[in-house]
């Protein structure tokens, strides 16, 4: 999808931002006067797709879960508290894993 707002950089007296946002169909005094709208505008069009953030955020709880299974593997035969309470986080970690997972579904 194309952008409505672009930002060029320049480095022109008067222009404080070392650039001028502008939008392709306005002349540029009209951009010019319309700056801070067509910043926020541009800001707004920018912003980090949250369902790709979301994904993000579920790889790292699969790695924490794959993290807790290997201390549980490997101190299977110490304290049975401490793997117990290793056990209920991996299980919560799961559990919220699936969770975003069938939001982000349902989203999609």
């Amino acid at each position: 999808m194309d952008k409505l707002v672009q930002h060029i950089k320049m480095e022109m007296p008067g222009f404080p931002k070392q650039g001028l946002y502008c939008y392709g169909e306005a002349s540029f005094e009209a951009n010019q006067a319309m700056q801070e709208p067509l910043e926020k505008l541009y800001n707004y069009e920018n912003q980090p797709d949250m369902r790709e953030k979301v994904r993000e955020y579920i790889s790292e709880l699969d790695k924490e879960y794959d993290r807790c299974m290997d201390w549980i593997e490997e101190h299977m035969d110490c304290d049975a508290c401490k793997v117990y309470a290793m056990e209920m986080r991996a299980k919560t970690l799961m559990e919220v894993k699936n969770d975003l997972q069938s939001r982000l579904e349902e989203l999609v």
